[in-house]
């Protein structure tokens, strides 16, 4: 037919944008031992019999997640760390108040009245990572009150675009969330390092994360320290220790 060949253009209605969410997780771990800074390894020129000089390295076996995620307005959702839990049970669950000292706010609209301060958010379980669980209260503890107007109308509505891991198939979860006026769109599997969406946003973040896990390490070891779990969010936003 010939309406299927008219030229058109894409269009959004005023604050559309700030209602369409990507969220991704990324490695938070504090062993700087064997990890990737992101990118193509760099080309270095040298004497293989020539000794290179030591480096001071942190060696843990301590493990997280941190979820970043933008607004398609350009607004950066606050980050969220996945903690490993240590404690035996949830009544001895606890976190140092020195965690606090360095997790920094971000500023943003979304679907809010004015722009506000939203506070870095944080959760735990066994293994410091994502579930079916925790993916769900995430999303109702950290993202919903970004949109405290959100329903299932037009204009009200929400698009939250993860990634296909653990929980995001979740049946119970999306049918809760579609009635809430939220619709979850699971990207394909094992696409994610196709694609690339969120790295686009974030492609230093590991460069910068690695830097900062590298040069802190060897200042602690210099006064015979380590890293702690309370350094997470000196190494996320930088800061003084």
């Amino acid at each position: 037919m010939s309406t299927d060949e008219v030229e058109g253009e894409m269009f959004f209605y005023p604050n559309q944008k700030s209602r369409i969410i990507n969220v991704d997780e990324t490695d938070g771990s504090l062993d700087n031992t064997t990890g990737s800074k992101g990118g193509h390894p760099p080309v270095v020129f040298s004497d293989p019999t020539v000794l290179w000089g030591a480096m001071a390295a942190n060696k843990s076996g301590y493990s997280s997640k941190v979820i970043c995620g933008s607004s398609a307005a350009r607004e950066a959702i606050p980050p969220h760390f996945q903690l490993k839990m240590l404690a035996q049970s949830d009544a001895t669950m606890k976190i140092s108040v020195d965690w606090f000292l360095h997790a920094a706010f971000v500023h943003g609209k979304f679907g809010l009245p004015t722009i506000q301060e939203l506070p870095t958010t944080f959760g735990m379980n066994e293994r410091g990572g994502m579930n079916s669980i925790k993916l769900d209260k995430y999303i109702k503890k950290a993202i919903l009150p970004l949109f405290p107007d959100v329903e299932d109308a037009p204009g009200k509505r929400m698009l939250l675009k993860l990634d296909s891991g653990p929980g995001c198939m979740n049946l119970d979860m999306l049918a809760d969330l579609r009635l809430q006026g939220i619709y979850v769109i699971p990207g394909a599997p094992n696409t994610t390092h196709v694609t690339q969406e969120t790295d686009q946003n974030y492609g230093l973040y590991k460069s910068i994360y690695r830097e900062n896990l590298e040069t802190l390490s060897e200042a602690l070891q210099r006064i015979r320290k380590c890293i702690f779990v309370s350094n997470l969010p000196l190494l996320l936003f930088g800061g003084c220790d």
